[in-house]
């Protein structure tokens, strides 16, 4: 909570300073990237739970500082994990992900700081040695990342967002992905 409140408070004092960047038809725009998801949980080998996943983004902005965003994402390979209940090994994989946000935004002409407010829905699937299983959260996702200009309509965003948290996963993500500006 921390960490939406400073952004915002990050947002408001740069929007005084903020060029209208956005008054061009830079209204729609498409890109994609690669996440690192953080699923919370302990790895067989002793190492953090990391998936590797792609997530496509397609996005409209309202005005210069607010926009709406749709991202999917997948999983890229499985990882090992032990399960906390009853001790059994199995691979787990992010089938896909679904996230609908709220933008808010604000840009000059070389950089950008944006905030990510919204839904989402992930399914993880398990395989363990005699069976599979697959299961589903959805809820509140949040987050914020910076944005360069590196043409008139590139953009290479950098963000940290937590996918969801609820009382029985957290997925966070560290993310880095290029979109047009169309």
């Amino acid at each position: 909570m921390r960490f939406l409140i400073s952004l915002a408070l990050v947002m408001l004092a740069n929007t005084a300073l903020a060029q209208s960047v956005f008054d061009r038809l830079d209204k729609f725009y498409v890109g994609g990237g690669l996440t690192y998801i953080d699923a919370n949980a302990a790895a067989a080998d002793g190492e953090s739970g990391e998936f590797t996943s792609t997530e496509l983004i397609g996005g409209y902005k309202y005005s210069g500082y607010l926009g709406g965003e749709i991202r999917l994402g997948t999983g890229l390979r499985s990882e090992s994990f032990v399960d906390r209940t009853n001790s059994q090994v199995f691979d787990g994989s992010i089938g896909y992900y679904g996230s609908v946000y709220w933008r808010p935004e604000t840009a000059n002409e070389v950089a950008k700081i944006y905030g990510l407010i919204g839904y989402t829905s992930i399914s993880v699937d398990r395989q363990y040695s005699s069976s599979s299983s697959s299961s589903s959260e959805s809820g509140l996702s949040y987050g914020g990342g910076v944005g360069f200009t590196f043409d008139e309509r590139w953009n290479l965003n950098f963000e940290y967002r937590t996918i969801i948290d609820t009382s029985t996963a957290e997925f966070t993500a560290v993310a880095a992905n290029v979109d047009y500006r169309f």
